[in-house]
């Protein structure tokens, strides 16, 4: 099969397509067809140009139909993003394959007594060594890196940063130094965060979703709406910790000296009421940081949160919005670096003439 012949079909039946495959672990064209409401013509063609792109694999002839034989599909595994995080002093790595699924991670010792860029250099070169001895880099379809900050790419560097001293550097430049030639996304951390939390809500992208991270240096989170991101001032994450409460204090700053469910309850109740009124969110996903070594207070929180909004502002429980708690906001941000990568790649290599 010709990969020209997608030029033929609608971009966004092949990418239907593309992920009923990826959202399966195997799947038939058939089951595709029913999904997509495409038509088994069409099926076919995507399905022989994305194997013949080895953009999935086909398993052992199981199936026989109007006497040819057809066989499951399934995500190439092979096929993998290196994602970097440098959105705290502990740098870390990950390798997420086609799927989204975590195939490795792990962390850089940080040397105190050597300055932050040595650091950060001697991290990517341990990262080099070890993917070049434990993966075929060719395999790699991008490098994701979440960072502390906005990406600008005029300047190449992060803006707002809340290490300063990545402020200083041009990321785009020094990652293709340790990683030429690979598609390179970057991002901040809080913003794929959002994205990863957010796709996982069923019918997302018919829906406003407000992501709120509540984390020990930041508040800060974005909004899906009508299926459009809302970030904040130049596509920073939303600033929330400068939300002022009724006393005066910063959101952010009485968030700091939060350790329990309760303490998180009775500081965040306020705001949530003033966000449910003015975006009028179907759901909100928190992720409480302080509380992700902590699973059963993480738990507490939700319906603590609940119980405080039909107390104070007098709600009842089918008014509130789908309030969901979360954890790992690594594991998010790398997602969603994935997710990002993954459809660039994608759209590249389909598109590519």
């Amino acid at each position: 099969m010709n990969v020209m012949n997608l030029k033929t079909i609608k971009w966004e039946s092949v990418k239907s397509i593309f992920n009923a495959i990826a959202n399966a672990e195997q799947i038939s064209r058939a089951q595709i067809s029913e999904i997509t409401g495409l038509s088994l013509v069409t099926v076919g063609k995507v399905a022989d140009a994305l194997l013949e792109m080895d953009i999935i694999n086909q398993e052992k002839q199981v199936k026989v139909t109007a006497g040819r034989r057809a066989g499951l599909l399934n995500i190439n595994k092979n096929k993998f993003v290196l994602n970097l995080d440098f959105s705290s002093s502990v740098f870390r790595f990950s390798v997420i394959n086609l799927k989204l699924e975590l195939q490795e991670k792990t962390r850089h010792t940080y040397d105190n007594n050597q300055p932050y860029e040595e650091n950060l250099r001697s991290f990517l070169s341990e990262t080099v060594q070890h993917m070049h001895s434990n993966f075929q880099m060719e395999d790699c379809f991008g490098i994701g890196v979440s960072l502390p900050g906005r990406y600008d790419a005029v300047s190449d560097t992060v803006l707002a940063a809340r290490i300063p001293e990545i402020a200083s550097l041009h990321i785009r430049a020094l990652i293709e130094n340790y990683f030429p030639g690979y598609p390179i996304f970057l991002e901040a951390s809080e913003n794929v965060a959002a994205l990863s939390n957010i796709s996982t809500i069923s019918e997302y992208m018919d829906k406003n979703i407000l992501y709120w991270f509540l984390g020990e240096e930041t508040t800060t989170g974005a909004l899906l709406v009508n299926g459009s991101f809302i970030h904040g001032n130049k596509q920073q994450p939303c600033d929330f910790g400068h939300i002022v409460l009724p006393d005066g204090t910063l959101l952010g700053n009485a968030l700091r000296d939060c350790q329990t469910p309760e303490d998180i309850t009775a500081v965040i109740t306020y705001s949530l009421h003033n966000i449910i009124q003015i975006l009028a969110p179907d759901t909100i996903i928190l992720e409480c940081e302080c509380l992700n070594h902590c699973p059963e207070g993480r738990e507490r929180v939700v319906p603590l949160v609940l119980d405080a909004l039909c107390e104070q502002y007098h709600y009842s429980k089918d008014m509130l919005p789908d309030l969901k708690i979360t954890c790992c906001k690594f594991r998010h941000s790398h997602r969603g670096l994935s997710m990002r990568l993954r459809e660039m790649w994608v759209d590249q290599v389909l598109l590519h003439d």
